[in-house]
């Protein structure tokens, strides 16, 4: 079942992260009640699958790794000597202990700073 699991807590994030954006586009009335409902619906997801003994890995910010459990969609963009930060994740890495279970998605842009 972990796999079935892995695929709907990937759909779920990204749905999450719509409903976020949806969220900016209310009235400020009306936030406080949605911000509190997509945070209680993002510690559930967390629970269920900590009960699995997994977890969502998001690594937005990081420096780039060719071994993060990640495919960046945009890598072509780049040259080899460039230092690739993470911008975005468009779809986490699923983990259930040591296992990647889902590879992530993954923007990249260059690094303003030098490498870490």
């Amino acid at each position: 079942m972990s796999k079935p699991l892995a695929d709907l807590a990937v759909e779920f994030w990204k749905l999450l992260h719509n409903y976020d954006r949806f969220i900016a586009t209310v009235p400020d009335i009306a936030k406080p009640r949605l911000i509190a409902q997509a945070r209680f619906s993002q510690t559930r997801l967390a629970s269920i699958l900590q009960s699995e003994n997994m977890r969502i890995a998001v690594y937005d910010g990081h420096l780039y790794e060719p071994n993060l459990p990640v495919v960046a969609i945009n890598d072509d963009d780049f040259s080899d000597s460039d230092v690739l930060v993470i911008s975005q994740t468009i779809e986490p890495t699923i983990l259930k202990d040591l296992d990647v279970l889902s590879v992530g998605k993954v923007y990249l842009e260059k690094s303003n700073g030098p490498r870490g």
